[in-house]
């Protein structure tokens, strides 16, 4: 821990201990993340409505009274709602029952699009993350960070991807089911959005959406989707009303309490599948014992908008083998019968807890360990059944309990995870699937951190001339020192991932204006006085015949191959990156880097056309999954009405803006130009 921060421990009426919570503002739980307490015999059981976790009591001897106040307010809550989860027994929604494992995935990473060829793999992106399980679920994000660098809204982004109806088709027949991301946020048109949302839901065969930062859908949504057998997924907590008509949320900022509670959805309604996620854990080990010990998924989420979280070994393989376990007892899980820290053996001092789910005569107990420690040794104290076998999961190991008094004893083998599974089951339900899951064995890698991912600078074409052409400011080389300013969103800046291991980064930590000091050491270079036109870019595509493979959005606010009248001295847009780089080539020149823009800026020629536009600059980098540049010069965009919007109006030349690479067809925005440069020899 670092130096000046301190700790506390809350504790409620309940005997509930609050796990440890560190006093740092927005970077520790809000008071709304911590898990709630059982109100005490004969209080309103209905204070646990709204919670995300309910907490568990520290005393042992305190759990059969807790458990029972847990089934009281199951039912108070069910019968007060006049709830009946027939949603749940639609079959075209049966699919959700299962999805324990959803990625969300950034529609562009380097694993999913190839940006040579334009197209996506789906194939070989689930591939390359077999090491996580496989996914049940894809959540495909297309949108921000890089929504309003134009006035193209989330449905127009989406219809511009020609390709993503046949990418959810082929996802779909890999066994994997899609959604798409909705941005209430995003309400720069006057759209229906719920007409919108059902019309894109047709046109792409998508199975549900995500409904980024809402705990619920909006009101009219229902009748549009998840009455139309779409489902829905909320990101936070979601409402007991809502529980009916969504089938599945998250499990997002969420705390725990030190004695494992109960995720409240999950409890309410066992059908509804809760994703346990916090995007910026390096160590998922207390998602994955939520998940475990209340019969719910995870959010796989590595590319969180740019910034690389990745998994660790040992986490990837714990993952691995609970979702083969999962898989295989999904039934236990949602229509089996749930009993929180059950059959423990050491009453006094626990430090193993587990849950018991009952099936059709067999038994799972999934086990988890206090803290980070591996469980082993004694483990459970249950009823015994003269007919059983007892297995645990994990490893594949066949076990012997002691038994006494009618009481079987199961000792764990030696296991370095904090995990477990035990089944128990009489021996003639021992069939070929069983046999199957016990063949794979799970090797628990040494516990570390994920290595460190730094982005890389693409090599940058060279265009070395004597002197600058006309229309070009020239500027000496030597070194500079330089203040570069941007924005601090969850991309970061060069090296992504700025919130490593935080809660949840909150204003003013998040959205603030970072500055940082860089040290520039170019060669004497040239710089245009201002962007490339629509009439020299019609000169160039005249007299180069330029042909893109993907044409979808360039120059498509022209009249044919020709600028409109009266738009020729304009800032071409409406040009992708490498649109502008081939320009650049014909014309001998190349982009300028996003320091030499910088340094440019400060001449007296240096201008701007009209209207205002962001300028590409050759400043590629990627980390492997991500690739992205840096604009800069701000622009004339409308302004949005969401600090999730990207910026938009001009910016001082020191202001930088990290774009995220997309397709050609998104790149090309109607507030993105470019000017040219050249390296001048040294004389």
């Amino acid at each position: 821990m670092g130096r000046g921060l301190s700790r506390r421990r809350e504790r409620d009426v309940s005997g509930s201990r609050i796990a440890p919570v560190v006093e740092r503002g927005p970077r520790a739980p809000r008071d709304r993340d911590l898990p709630r307490p059982v109100p005490s015999a004969g209080a309103d059981l209905s204070a646990l409505d709204d919670a995300k976790m309910i907490a568990a009591p520290d005393d042992p001897r305190d759990w059969d009274e807790w458990r029972r106040q847990l089934h009281r307010w199951r039912e108070d809550g069910r019968a007060r709602l006049g709830y009946r989860g027939a949603a749940y027994s639609r079959p075209e929604l049966a699919w959700t029952q299962r999805c324990f494992s959803v990625c969300l995935a950034w529609l562009w990473d380097e694993q999913l699009y190839d940006a040579r060829s334009g197209a996506f793999r789906p194939r070989e992106f689930l591939a390359a993350n077999a090491h996580l399980g496989g996914f049940d679920a894809v959540i495909l994000w297309h949108t921000y960070p890089d929504l309003g660098t134009d006035e193209r809204d989330q449905f127009d982004v989406a219809r511009a991807i020609r390709a993503l109806p046949a990418l959810t088709r082929a996802f779909r027949d890999l066994d994997v089911r899609v959604l798409l991301e909705y941005l209430p946020w995003d309400v720069r048109t006057d759209r229906d959005h719920g007409k919108e949302l059902a019309r894109l839901v047709r046109e792409l065969g998508l199975d549900g959406v995500f409904l980024d930062t809402l705990r619920e859908a909006p009101t009219g949504f229902t009748e549009h989707l998840s009455d139309r057998g779409v489902a829905l997924e909320a990101e936070s907590n979601i409402p007991l009303a809502r529980i009916a008509d969504h089938a599945m949320s998250w499990a997002q900022w969420q705390a725990d309490s030190a004695v494992p509670g109960v995720q409240r959805a999950k409890w309410f309604e066992p059908r509804h599948m809760v994703h346990q996620t916090r995007r910026w854990d390096t160590d998922r080990t207390p998602q994955l014992r939520a998940a475990w010990l209340n019969g719910g998924g995870m959010v796989v989420w590595e590319n969180v908008f740019g910034s690389l979280v990745p998994w660790t070994a040992r986490d990837a393989a714990t993952w691995t083998q609970m979702l083969r376990i999962q898989r295989a007892f999904a039934g236990h899980f949602t229509a089996g019968t749930w009993t929180p820290l059950a059959d423990g053996v050491d009453a006094s001092a626990p430090e193993i807890f587990a849950s018991r789910f009952e099936l059709d005569g067999s038994r799972l107990w999934t086990i988890a360990a206090s803290g980070k420690g591996s469980v082993r040794g004694d483990a459970l104290l249950t009823a015994a059944r003269d007919t059983d076998r007892w297995f645990e999961l994990m490893t594949g190991t066949e076990l012997e309990p002691r038994v006494r008094s009618g009481k079987a004893l199961v000792a764990l083998p030696a296991m370095d995870t904090p995990f477990a599974a035990v089944l128990a089951l009489p021996d003639a339900s021992v069939d070929a699937p069983l046999r199957a899951l016990l063949r794979h064995r799970a090797t628990f890698a040494s516990r570390h951190a994920a290595p460190a991912v730094r982005a890389t600078r693409v090599a940058a074409p060279g265009a070395l001339v004597a002197r600058a052409p006309r229309g070009m400011i020239e500027l000496v080389g030597g070194e500079r020192s330089l203040t570069v300013r941007y924005r601090l969103r969850e991309t970061g800046m060069y090296d992504g991932a700025p919130f490593l291991d935080l809660w949840k980064p909150l204003p003013p930590l998040l959205h603030r204006v970072e500055e940082e000091r860089i040290t520039a050491s170019p060669a004497p270079f040239a710089v245009g006085e201002t962007e490339v036109t629509n009439a020299e870019f019609a000169r160039f595509m005249e007299a180069s015949g330029y042909a893109p493979a993907d044409r979808d959005g360039l120059l498509v606010h022209w009249d044919g191959t020709h600028p409109r009248p009266g738009t020729e001295t304009e800032p071409v847009t409406r040009v992708s990156l490498d649109d502008a780089r081939a320009y650049a080539r014909w014309a001998g020149a190349r982009l300028p880097t996003e320091l030499e823009w910088q340094i440019a800026a400060a001449h007296p020629r240096f201008g701007y056309g009209r209207p205002r536009v962001w300028n590409w600059t050759e400043s590629e980098h990627t980390d492997g999954r991500t690739r992205f540049v840096i604009l800069k010069g701000g622009s004339d965009a409308p302004p949005g009405g969401s600090e999730w919007y990207a910026d938009s109006g001009p910016r001082e030349p020191e202001y930088s803006f990290k774009y995220l690479r997309v397709s050609a067809a998104v790149e090309r925005s109607a507030f993105i130009g470019f000017r040219c440069a050249v390296s001048l020899a040294d004389t």
